[in-house]
């Protein structure tokens, strides 16, 4: 992990909160589908539980790791040079990225975290204290956050965990623990992506994880046995926990018809990417006597993509 944060999120009323899971938008490359984007944000703009998103990384078509590396070598006696790559990322944001993604920050619920991912790259911020090179997600939350007078969490390079507090009558309310990834590797097949899932469940605590990057559509669940213990720790029955698996694709295309050279990952002869991202849905309900002698709130997950 290059970087870990958290948000907590407190969430208000009863009945249906659904939360959007978007990543891999690659803004700026010519395979990015920007009319089908404009389509799922407004999917977003629409919900009537208010339009909560997250972002799991990649917004927009910048260096990975190591072109940022080479570009950085490359240009280490001529500091001017990587200064006028930080001017020119900042006014691209300013005048494409920050008016696209503003809609979805100023919705009832907002966007509630944003992940670097691999694609990010350093924008020149002159203020107060002088001249500073910021990671430009980090870049664009503090930005939506000036503009629409709310924080926008950055929640690190490549994974964070976000706590959502749901609160229902009476002030009686249940927290959802989610682990976002933007995820690493490829895989040819759907089973590869669920996978990776499974495996980080195993030690990531979390009600619910989602990953990105490699452009799979895949939703599931699985199933965590333990034991329910009362108030005095006495072990009074077992309890079944649902953990909801959620994999997200992107909007960029591979192989869009070019006379141009490839892009890589046509050049690699990859899988097509799947368009589209995927939802998480959390109803607010009292347990039955079953699930709890208590009757005590639960949040129910179902995730569709």
């Amino acid at each position: 992990m290059a970087d870990i944060g958290s948000a907590i999120i407190p969430v208000t009323g009863s009945g249906r909160v659904t939360l959007h899971a978007l990543a891999d938008l690659q803004f700026g490359s010519k395979a990015c589908d920007t009319y089908l984007m404009k389509h799922e944000f407004q999917r977003v703009l629409d919900d009537p539980s208010g339009g909560m998103s997250v972002i799991l990384g990649d917004l927009t078509d910048d260096d990975r790791p190591s072109t940022r590396d080479m570009r950085k070598a490359a240009f280490h006696a001529r500091p001017e040079v990587q200064d006028a790559d930080a001017r020119d990322k900042k006014f691209f944001i300013d005048h494409k990225v920050i008016p696209m993604l503003l809609p979805l920050a100023q919705t009832k619920r907002g966007i509630i975290g944003v992940l670097a991912g691999h694609h990010w790259s350093y924008v020149r911020v002159k203020g107060a204290g002088g001249v500073r090179y910021v990671n430009s997600a980090r870049y664009i939350c503090d930005e939506l956050g000036r503009l629409t007078k709310r924080r926008v969490p950055y929640l690190g390079i490549m994974s964070a965990w976000i706590r959502l507090q749901f609160r229902g009558p009476n002030n009686l309310g249940v927290a959802k623990l989610i682990h976002i990834q933007h995820g690493v590797g490829g895989g040819q097949t759907l089973a590869s992506a669920l996978n990776k899932l499974e495996m980080t469940a195993r030690w990531a605590e979390a009600d619910l994880l989602i990953r990105a990057h490699d452009c799979k559509l895949v939703a599931a669940k699985t199933v965590r046995l333990g034991p329910r213990e009362d108030r005095g720790g006495k072990q009074k029955s077992l309890r079944a926990k649902d953990i909801a698996l959620l994999n997200i694709g992107a909007m960029t295309r591979a192989y869009v018809l070019d006379a141009d050279e490839p892009d890589y990952a046509e050049m690699g002869m990859m899988r097509p990417t799947a368009m589209g991202w995927g939802e998480a849905h959390f109803d607010l309900r009292r347990c039955s006597s079953a699930e709890d002698p208590g009757r005590n709130w639960m949040a129910d997950i179902r995730v569709t993509i």
